[in-house]
């Protein structure tokens, strides 16, 4: 079962030119997709399945600024997905280089946002639908082993579409 979170849209000033974007009503799917009881996100999904999930759930995947939007609880100025300070353990599964896969995220300490969105940095890297150079698409977020320096809500990563990563996943929106 899918549970979704609103988050009202609103007015991004997004990247380093602080441009523009009008961010819609969502809804926000809750925890990163799963694949199983243990609720582990489903990773391994190159862009391209991971855009067949979303329209099997009726939903599609975040350009990168609605991303950030959420990810900064509706554009307040934050560092984190958590707020401003630095990382500690119980904010996110980050820096956790022993694991082989994401843990089940549903038992594992994460601070949400504001609107009760979570494990937004860290836990597995998140498509988006924000397409970059050469057939890469933007990556939001940081994953179980990244350093908490890839949780930032600025942070950006590109990754080819047809990459399979035990440290990508997929966080799910629809329109409100």
């Amino acid at each position: 079962m899918i549970e979704w979170v609103p988050v009202e849209g609103g007015l991004l000033r997004y990247g380093d030119r602080g441009r523009t974007r009008i961010i819609p009503d969502l809804l926000w799917t809750k925890l990163p997709i799963h694949c199983d009881r243990y609720i582990a996100p489903a990773t391994e999904l190159n862009y391209f399945t991971a855009v067949e999930v979303a329209a099997d759930h009726s939903a599609r995947l975040p350009s990168s600024s609605e991303w950030e939007w959420m990810a900064s609880s509706r554009g307040t100025f934050r560092e984190y997905p958590w707020g401003d300070r630095e990382w500690r353990t119980r904010d996110a599964v980050l820096n956790r280089s022993e694991l082989d896969s994401c843990p089940n995220l549903r038992d594992t300490l994460a601070t949400p946002t504001l609107q009760g969105v979570q494990h937004v940095g860290g836990g597995v890297w998140e498509w988006t639908n924000t397409k970059m150079l050469n057939r890469g698409r933007i990556i939001r977020g940081g994953s179980y082993r990244s350093r908490p320096v890839h949780a930032r809500i600025k942070f950006i990563n590109v990754a080819p579409e047809e990459v399979r990563s035990r440290g990508i996943g997929v966080r799910l929106v629809k329109q409100i």
